[in-house]
């Protein structure tokens, strides 16, 4: 049998965990009642937030994710302000930057109250001579 992507060996790293622990504590700050996770990767947070009481549901593209809504981040299918909080870290990266603000205009529009966005950091460092 195949591995799945995200039980590969090294794929939740030290610098990964670190952002599950970011991802969970912005949702424990704000409290909201409803979350979609957009991206869920192999689950973790949503994983962890569930066992916290918190209801939440997913998104992703991928079906072998097993989302609770099979979409896209462009086109969300879910009705407006359906959540409380939409989580969506480490996605936007995935998609054409032309389609950015289409992607962020469907967080917006099936969010009632809060969105945490965010994509990963890489510095390229050189040295000059």
């Amino acid at each position: 049998m195949k591995k799945k992507l995200y039980y590969l060996e090294n794929y939740d790293c030290l610098d990964r965990w670190i952002g599950y622990w970011y991802q969970i504590e912005s949702v424990l700050d704000l409290n909201p009642k409803t979350v979609l996770e957009i991206g869920p990767g192999n689950k973790t947070v949503s994983d962890y937030l569930k066992k916290r009481s918190f209801r939440i549901r997913t998104c992703d593209a991928r079906s072998f994710v097993k989302p609770d809504f099979m979409s896209d981040v462009r086109e969300i299918k879910a009705k407006d302000n359906s959540f409380d909080l939409v989580l969506c870290c480490e996605v936007l990266e995935h998609i054409p930057f032309e389609d950015f603000s289409k992607a962020v205009s469907e967080i917006y529009r099936v969010a009632k109250r809060f969105a945490v966005i965010s994509i990963p950091q890489r510095v390229v460092y050189s040295q000059l001579h």
